[in-house]
C-alpha cells in the first residue's frame, strides 16, 4: 500500500462563489482550503542517473480548516526554487534545489470539481542526473502556479510542499547500461567496476570513453567467468585502447579480457597484452577465451567487430587465438591480431578452435606474428570441427607458423568432418606467410599435412568450397611428409574435391590433403593480389605492400 506523503502541507485558496440577490446585496464568499498530496513509496525518491520514477500528485480540500469549493477549479502546478531556502530556515534542514533535468511534469493540470474533496491526478517524473552528489538530498518544491475557474482566491505562502530526491550509488557514474544509455567508462577505476554491473540472464551495454592502462589491475580475471555464463554484454570501445592487459601470469585459469564473451565487442584496441604462462593448462584469447558458448543448458554467440589486438599468449592448452581461444557461432569482422603464441594444438592468429555446428564467419581480417605449436597452427583458424558451418573470406596472414608435430596453414590448420548440408567455405584469401614449417622428423606419409592455405582437408572431402586463394610465391614451406610439396591447385568444391593434388605424385596418402591455392605472380604485393580479388576498398587500404584495415 502506497504511503501518502503530504508533501505540500497546505496551500490555502480563497475561492469565491458570487451570488447576487435581486437587490444586488452580496452574500459571503465560500472559503476553500486545499493541500496537495504525493503518492510515493518512500520519503526520498532515489534513482541512478537516467532512471526515472513517476509520482502522482492530487489537490485535496482540507475540510478541517475550511470547506470545499463551490466552483469548478483548474489548478496548474509548478516548481519554485525560492521555497528551498525558506524551507531550510524554517525546518533546520540543508536540502539543495534539484537541478534542471531531474524533474518534468507529465501532467501539470488538475481539476477540482465543485463540492469535491479530491482533484483529478497530476504527475511528475523525477530522476537523478549525473551532476547530482550521492551524499546530498535534493528538493523539488511544488507550488500552485495558476488557478482558473474563479478570480477570487489567495494562495497561502507560509507552508510549502516538496518532493525529496537522491542519487543512488552506481559503480559506473555515467549511464544506465541500456541500449539508449550505455554505461560510459571514463577511468581505469570504472573499468574495474564492469564486473559489478554484469547481470545474470540480461545484456548490459557499455561504451569506453578513454584509453585505459590495465596494469593497475595486476592479474586480470576474465569477465563472465562463472557458469552458466549468461551475463551478456554489448561493449563499444569507441576506438579506444586498453594497454598492458595481463591475465593469468600465474595459475591455470582462463585468460582474456572476457573469460566467456556472451555478446559483442567492437571498435576496441588492445596492446601489450600478456596472456597465460608456461604452466597454464587452460585455453586463452586476448579478447576472450570463449567467444560464444554451448552446452546442454545454454547456447549463445560471441562477436568481435573492428577489434585489433597485440601481445603474447603462452599456454600448454589446446585452442588459443589472438581474438578468441574457442569460438561458437562467432562473427569476427574487420579484426587484426599481431601476436606471439606459444602453445599446444590449434593455436591461431584469430581463433584457435571452432567446435561443431556453430555457424561461424571470419571476414576481412588479418594476422601477423609467430606461432610455435604442436599441431595445426594457423594464421586465421586452427581447427574447424564437425560441420562448423564456417566461412572465411577476404583474409590474409603473414604469420610465421611452426608445428613440432604436424599440420598447419596460413588460413585454417585443419577442416574436419564437414557435413553435406553445412559446407565450410574459404574464399578470396591470401596466404602471405614467409615460412610455414613442420619440424617433426618424417614418419612416412601418414602425417597430417601442412598447407599454404589449408593444412588438412581429409575429414571434409566433398563438403567444402576452397576458391580463389593465393599464396606468397616466396614462401618457405617445410612438410614432414616428403610427398607434400607446394604446387598450384584449382578451386575445390563438393563436385571437385581435393584428391591428393598437392603431393609430389598427385596421389592421396594418409592425411595428406592440403590446399595450397595458387602462387601469386613474382614481384606482386599482397595488396595487389587483394585488389585483383576485389577486396572492398571501403574497408581495406590497399595503397601499401600489405593491406591495412581502414
Amino acid at each position: 500500500m502506497k504511503k501518502i506523503l503530504l508533501i505540500l502541507s497546505a496551500f490555502a485558496l480563497l475561492l469565491v462563489s458570487s451570488c447576487v440577490k435581486d437587490n444586488e446585496d452580496k452574500v459571503p464568499f465560500m472559503k476553500g482550503t486545499f493541500y496537495t498530496a504525493s503518492f510515493a513509496d518512500v520519503d526520498t525518491v532515489v534513482t541512478v542517473p537516467q532512471v526515472t520514477k513517476s509520482i502522482d500528485i492530487r489537490v485535496l480540500a482540507d475540510t478541517l480548516k475550511g470547506t470545499v469549493a463551490s466552483d469548478n477549479v483548474t489548478i496548474t502546478l509548478g516548481v519554485d526554487p525560492d521555497y528551498v531556502e525558506e524551507f531550510n530556515k524554517a525546518n533546520g534542514t540543508n536540502y539543495v534545489m534539484a537541478p534542471i533535468g531531474s524533474y518534468e511534469f507529465t501532467n501539470s493540470k488538475v481539476s477540482l470539481f465543485r463540492y469535491n474533496v479530491v482533484s483529478t491526478t497530476g504527475s511528475i517524473k523525477v530522476g537523478a542526473t549525473y551532476d547530482m552528489d550521492m551524499n546530498t538530498v535534493y528538493m523539488i518544491p511544488i507550488v500552485i502556479a495558476s488557478v482558473s475557474g474563479t478570480e477570487e482566491y489567495e494562495v497561502s505562502n507560509d507552508k510549502i510542499g516538496y518532493i525529496l530526491l537522491g542519487r543512488a550509488y552506481s559503480p559506473i557514474a555515467m549511464g544506465a547500461g541500456t541500449p539508449d544509455d550505455p554505461y560510459v567508462i571514463r577511468s581505469a577505476e570504472e573499468f574495474g567496476k564492469i564486473r559489478e554491473t554484469l547481470i545474470e540472464g540480461s545484456k548490459v551495454y557499455y561504451k569506453l570513453a578513454v584509453d585505459v592502462d590495465m596494469s593497475s589491475f595486476g592479474d586480470w580475471e576474465g569477465l563472465n567467468g562463472e557458469s552458466p555464463y549468461t551475463r551478456a554484454v554489448d561493449f563499444d570501445g569507441d576506438g579506444h585502447t586498453l594497454s598492458n592487459l595481463t591475465c593469468r601470469s600465474t595459475g591455470t585459469g582462463n585468460g582474456g579480457l572476457f573469460s566467456v564473451l556472451n555478446g559483442e565487442v567492437r571498435n576496441l584496441n588492445i596492446v601489450n597484452a600478456k596472456i597465460g604462462n608456461a604452466d597454464n593448462k587452460n585455453s586463452a584469447g586476448i579478447i576472450a577465451t570463449f567467444g560464444g558458448y554451448h552446452n546442454d543448458k545454454v547456447d549463445f554467440r560471441g562477436s568481435a567487430i573492428n577489434c585489433h589486438v597485440q601481445g603474447t599468449i603462452t599456454t600448454t592448452a589446446y585452442g588459443n587465438g589472438g581474438i578468441f581461444g574457442y569460438g561458437y557461432g562467432v562473427t569476427i569482422e574487420r579484426c587484426s591480431a599481431d601476436v606471439e603464441i606459444t602453445g599446444n594444438h590449434h593455436c591461431a592468429g584469430i581463433v584457435g578452435y571452432l567446435p561443431e555446428n556453430g555457424g561461424n564467419t571470419v571476414k576481412n581480417c588479418y594476422s601477423t606474428g609467430t606461432i610455435n605449436g604442436t599441431r595445426f597452427p594457423a594464421g586465421i583458424i586452427g581447427y574447424v570441427v564437425k560441420g562448423g558451418k564456417t566461412t572465411v573470406s577476404c583474409c590474409y596472414s603473414t604469420m610465421t607458423l611452426v608445428s613440432s608435430n604436424f599440420g598447419g596453414a596460413a588460413m585454417i590448420g585443419r577442416i574436419d568432418n564437414a557435413t553435406e548440408s553445412d559446407y565450410d567455405v574459404v574464399e578470396n584469401c591470401i596466404a602471405w606467410s614467409d615460412r610455414i614449417a613442420c619440424t617433426r622428423t618424417s614418419n612416412g606419409d601418414e602425417n597430417y599435412s601442412v598447407g599454404a592455405v589449408v593444412g588438412d582437408c581429409t575429414g571434409a572431402l566433398g563438403k567444402i568450397y576452397l576458391t580463389n586463394c593465393f599464396r606468397n610465391p616466396n614462401m618457405e614451406f617445410v612438410a614432414s611428409a616428403p610427398l607434400n610439396v607446394l604446387c598450384d591447385q584449382p578451386n575445390f568444391d563438393p563436385s571437385n574435391p581435393p584428391s591428393g593434388a598437392g603431393t609430389s605424385d598427385g596421389a592421396a596418402k594418409g592425411h595428406i590433403y592440403p590446399y595450397h591455392g595458387v602462387a601469386a605472380a613474382a614481384g606482386a604485393t599482397c595488396s595487389q593480389v587483394a585488389k585483383s580479388l576485389g577486396w572492398d576498398e571501403n574497408i581495406w587500404d590497399l595503397s601499401g605492400d600489405l593491406p591495412k584495415l581502414k
